[in-house]
């Protein structure tokens, strides 16, 4: 059930969070069927879920979290 339910957030994540379009852009300019660039998906998807849970973060896209990094200062 699980499986379902992250292909169905990837489906969605594909067509509106500009991340995962990219990504999805990326895979089918490779020339990747339409069932690995899913299976692809699933799996960074699955990846950044666990992440958010051991860090105890919410998702930061990739450009958010580059301008963090450079405005913090050590």
């Amino acid at each position: 059930m699980l499986r379902k339910y992250l292909f169905l957030a990837v489906l969605q994540l594909a067509r509106h969070q500009p991340n995962f379009k990219r990504w999805h852009k990326q895979n089918v300019k490779k020339g990747d069927s339409q069932d690995a660039i899913d299976v692809k998906l699933i799996g960074k998807l699955a990846r950044i879920l666990i992440g958010m849970v051991q860090h105890g973060e919410t998702y930061r896209s990739l450009t958010r979290a580059r301008s963090n990094n450079k405005n913090r200062t050590h």
